[in-house]
């Protein structure tokens, strides 16, 4: 008998462990498809250049029932720029989860409640300070996403806030996009803010796409320089100032040129190595400088790019060469700077929905996915 209950211990000891590992199974890509159970929800860890996968989700709880977000639909995935173990993730209409370990296991920030979050973006000089990006308002913590204020709330509640970045050398330095077309900044940590700049379309002429929206969907402030920002728009391209956004170059004649949906954008990225290569993603591609925007050119991906809409792209912190892209299927991988790529079938039949690489090791790809709506 005692011999007997031993064995159901040891079983017992053994399911755990299994679960305590991050719930996790590996996907093998891109072969053998067919053997791979593509259910699931969530986040995924890559540590072999998307090769395999492990499912991450594993949420730390002092309950003897152990709860995941497998079911959940990620919304955005940041990584703090000074700890490559400290990730936070929005899940949609579920709030917000990190983890300090690598995504072995996540916490949820309750005080946020069960809100759906745009974006995230940690403080590089204190990484206890993270804002968030939620229906039309902005939150900030300083105590490492334990308790949240809110710190702009815009008096339009049909307004959305997409996207928040700070200065990578002066955190007081804030900036966020809105739905209105507007880039708002902060010089005081969140405490007071301003419409810096509007990109509306001018009244004298359409977008030469005939689908145009200024509708600000990304920002970004190069390392190398923070006067450079780059702002990209959900369908007449992107942005450039030099001087602190004080002016601006559009790049929507350039990007039509290459490709008319070229100018419908649905994310980009600067290289912290050099601060001139710059990568965006669009619904027709992927379009790449190297001279800080002077010149640009269409990468040529698989399949063909002009039907490949990409929905996020990352580059290696330390290595230009190294570029990923995401679609509703495919995870593309780049080590040549996208003169070749590799495709590789995701982990789960959701579609890629958040990008992000560890600073130091360009093979280990963190990658969110979500639910695509059914056509009726």
């Amino acid at each position: 008998m005692k011999k007997f209950q031993g064995v159901k211990i040891f079983i017992f000891l053994f399911i755990i462990s299994v679960l305590a590992s991050g719930c996790g199974v590996s996907f093998k890509s891109p072969s053998a498809q067919s053997n791979v159970t593509l259910t699931n929800g969530g986040i995924y860890k890559s540590v072999d250049f998307g090769n395999t996968w492990k499912q991450v989700s594993l949420i730390n709880t002092v309950s003897p029932n152990i709860p995941t977000f497998t079911s959940g639909n990620i919304t955005v995935l940041a990584i703090d720029p000074n700890d490559d173990n400290a990730f936070y993730a929005g899940i949609n209409q579920g709030g917000l989860i990190y983890t300090y370990d690598g995504a072995q296991s996540w916490t949820t920030a309750t005080s946020l409640k069960k809100i759906t979050i745009n974006d995230i973006v940690v403080s590089h000089e204190n990484k206890c300070v993270i804002f968030v990006a939620s229906t039309n308002k902005i939150y900030k913590s300083v105590d490492c996403a334990r308790t949240w204020h809110q710190t702009y709330n815009d008096n339009d509640p049909a307004t959305k806030i997409n996207t928040i970045t700070v200065d990578p050398t002066n955190s007081a330095i804030v900036y966020a996009g809105t739905s209105r077309s507007e880039l708002l900044e902060s010089k005081d940590s969140g405490k007071s803010w301003i419409a810096k700049y509007r990109f509306d379309i001018p009244a004298n002429r359409t977008s030469r796409s005939g689908m145009g929206s200024t509708v600000v969907n990304r920002i970004l402030v190069n390392p190398r320089n923070t006067k450079n920002l780059w702002v990209s728009t959900e369908g007449d391209a992107i942005y450039r100032s030099l001087d602190g956004g004080a002016s601006w170059k559009h790049y929507r004649d350039d990007f039509f040129e290459i490709n008319p949906q070229a100018v419908r954008i649905r994310d980009m990225a600067i290289a912290q190595i050099d601060g001139r290569t710059i990568i965006v993603a669009t619904d027709a591609g992927i379009l790449k400088s190297a001279d800080l925007g002077e010149s640009w050119d269409n990468v040529a991906l698989i399949p063909p790019s002009q039907r490949t809409p990409i929905n996020k792209i990352a580059m290696a912190v330390f290595d230009t060469n190294v570029i990923y892209y995401v679609t509703d299927t495919t995870l593309g991988v780049s080590r040549n700077g996208g003169r070749t790529w590799e495709s590789k079938v995701l982990p789960s039949e959701r579609k890629g929905s958040a990008l992000v690489l560890d600073s130091h090791n360009s093979n280990i790809v963190y990658l969110g996915v979500f639910l695509l709506e059914e056509k009726k």
